[in-house]
């Protein structure tokens, strides 16, 4: 089964002709291709609860574009990382997967190359990657897929990014098969004061834990690295944040807010999704939701 083959129109899921520009053949609603690939973008969005917030929304966008451009690395969807590693087994990657807000690198860290018969990746920033997994330009408040396509469907850091998740999370359960599950990847907000310092020993644990990795392996020039930017010897790669401005009702330059675990419940039962597996470790809170 190919990708066009699990397409609708992301507001109706009416037929699409994609003979020439791409456009429902039930609500006449048009859509774009940018270079490769359809992007299936409600621009303007129909929905008041997300054209509210769809400036807002574009500014954290472009901060999110330079920031992969500019310093890659630093984000979570790239590279090859232990914690996304982690995700992805947590996950149990099978069958048709969806990875909502995949980003625009060649493959996301957690997607377990080989692990999923078809691997589809949705998110607005469509970029110039050459991607190896399926890919169509779009958010999550409107997937352009079929009801009751995938086995999977993830949220990897990304459910802080959208602007509606109570939509989000009821279009990933939409298209969910009856016996999959969508999993969700989110670190730690701030509704609890203590777990600041909770937080600061995780993340000295990771560093320990990449030191030694680094050292086994081997690379002294990424072990150099690494010491030389904690130690403020080279360029910090995230220097670049502050030429940005956090956008007026943003907690951050990419985020509208920080999740908790109250939030994430909540809008899961809003989404008639419930929580079977909760897992927390030094990479943040793994969840993983089946319909209620």
């Amino acid at each position: 089964m190919s990708l066009v083959d699990l397409l609708v129109c992301p507001i109706c899921h009416g037929t699409l002709d994609l003979s020439g520009r791409p456009r429902c053949t039930n609500c006449s609603t048009s859509y774009a291709r940018r270079g490769s690939f359809l992007d299936m973008t409600p621009n303007p969005p129909p929905h008041e609860d997300v054209a509210s917030r769809w400036q807002l929304w574009e500014q954290l966008q472009a901060n999110g574009a330079k920031s992969y451009a500019t310093a890659p690395a630093l984000n979570l969807a790239v590279g090859d990382r232990p914690d996304a590693t982690e995700f992805g087994q947590f996950c149990d990657l099978r069958g048709k997967v969806l990875d909502i807000g995949c980003g625009p690198q060649a493959f996301p860290s957690y997607g377990g190359r080989g692990a999923a018969d078809i691997l589809v990746g949705i998110d607005p920033l469509v970029g110039d990657t050459e991607r190896e997994f399926e890919f169509v330009g779009g958010i999550g408040e409107y997937l352009p897929f079929r009801d009751g396509t995938f086995d999977r469907v993830l949220f990897g850091t990304s459910l802080d990014h959208v602007l509606s998740p109570v939509r989000a999370l009821h279009e990933a359960r939409r298209v969910l098969t009856p016996t999959g599950f969508v999993c969700i990847w989110y670190g730690e907000g701030h509704e609890h004061g203590p777990a600041t310092n909770a937080r600061r020993a995780a993340t000295a644990v990771r560093l320990i834990k990449s030191a030694a990795r680094l050292v086994r392996s081997g690379d002294i020039m990424a072990l150099a690295r690494r010491i030389g930017l904690r130690l403020g010897l080279l360029p910090d790669p995230q220097a670049y944040i502050k030429d940005m401005t956090i956008p007026t009702g943003a907690v951050d330059h990419f985020h509208f807010q920080h999740l908790t675990g109250t939030m994430v419940k909540d809008w899961l039962q809003e989404a008639e999704l419930k929580p079977e597996t909760i897992t927390h470790g030094p990479a943040g809170w793994f969840v993983r939701a089946v319909p209620s």
